[in-house]
């Protein structure tokens, strides 16, 4: 780009909030030019699945139309069970050959029919056999793309991207971090009803699975424990995570939540380990609204080591409509739309 500065705009339609952030890429750097918040409606996104178009639509406008982006070649993520993302083996083919291949080989692996997904995949850089390639297929419900199509003609704004959730972790760690090729790092987004894990080897994605765990897990532990509804329960667990006075009984059960929070972690970490036959990370991030919920970010430090994940690391801002102390505020829960503005810029 010799001119000027190329806009990447991203939406990131969450469980609980929907992020809009625009960046602007020049050919040295990348600045935040807006980004913006605004809650989403309840139960209009379970499990990254689209419930309630006619809910979002609205509220999608409007934060469009508060300030004032264009509502242009936007970048959206797919989550949860829309999502099927496997590494997979293949006897070493000619490249042209590989996409018709990863046609049958699909049949094995998802839990679809292959006439109701659509179909990605990445040659990765190293394989467990010389003799056979690696490769990470993804395949994405066709349903799950059409619902988001559907919002988006009923909101106004036109969509260029459709990535993964995972992907997007991946993108903005990548931007803003230094790292070796030799380094396996694990990511976690914690949202509030899906965490998204990542693993990265050679500086690619190698696994990426959405655990089905989030900040709504700890409500609903709290809802059961005192025999109120979600609501009241979500209240409490927001004034706890301030450190305002809450009952005894609301803590000890968040308390309890960890544990049960971290053996699904554990799972996956395990399955991950088992399959690929790896010995362990060399680091662990993390990011996420969900990091928000008492004494969550200490037990994923003291269990996995982790190291808060900054998606603002190496972004400049634009001052005249962006501060850095909302940037601060926000950066726990801008990760996946960030990455996914990245993403459109590489």
């Amino acid at each position: 780009m010799l001119f000027g500065k190329k806009k990447l705009i991203s939406l990131d339609i969450g469980a609980n909030s929907i992020k809009l952030i625009e960046l602007a890429k020049s050919r040295k750097s990348m600045s935040v030019e807006r980004i913006a918040v605004l809650p989403t409606p309840m139960n209009a996104i379970v499990n990254g699945e689209i419930r309630d178009t006619d809910a979002l639509a609205t509220v999608i406008s409007r934060i469009f139309e508060e300030n004032k982006v264009a509502k242009k070649n936007i970048a959206i993520a797919l989550n949860g069970s829309q999502v099927i993302v496997k590494k997979i083996s293949i006897p070493k083919i000619d490249e042209s050959l590989i996409a018709e291949q990863i046609k049958w080989e699909a049949e094995q692996y998802i839990p679809y029919e292959v006439n109701e997904v659509n179909l990605d995949y990445n040659v990765l850089k190293s394989s467990d056999d010389p003799g056979n390639i690696s490769i990470l297929v993804v395949a994405a419900l066709r349903e799950a793309i059409g619902k988001n199509l559907e919002l988006a003609t009923m909101s106004g704004y036109s969509i260029d991207v459709v990535d993964i959730g995972g992907f997007a972790l991946f993108n903005v760690f990548n931007h803003n971090y230094d790292y070796e090729d030799s380094d396996r790092i694990v990511l976690f987004n914690i949202g509030s009803q899906l965490t998204n894990f990542v693993v990265v080897e050679n500086k690619e994605i190698v696994f990426s699975r959405d655990i089905p765990v989030g900040g709504h897990s700890y409500t609903q532990e709290i809802e059961k424990a005192l025999g109120i509804d979600f609501q009241e329960a979500e209240a409490l667990k927001i004034s706890a995570s301030k450190g305002e006075e809450v009952p005894q009984e609301v803590i000890s059960t968040i308390s309890m939540a960890h544990d049960y929070f971290c053996d699904e972690i554990n799972s996956t970490i395990e399955f991950f380990l088992n399959s690929s036959e790896s010995s362990g990370f060399t680091s662990s991030y993390v990011t996420g609204g969900g990091l928000r919920v008492f004494g969550l970010y200490e037990k994923m430090v003291k269990n996995y080591k982790v190291k808060k994940l900054d998606p603002f690391k190496k972004m400049e801002l634009n001052p005249k409509t962006v501060t850095a102390a909302a940037l601060h505020k926000l950066s726990d829960i801008s990760s996946i739309a960030v990455g996914l503005s990245v993403g459109k810029g590489i």
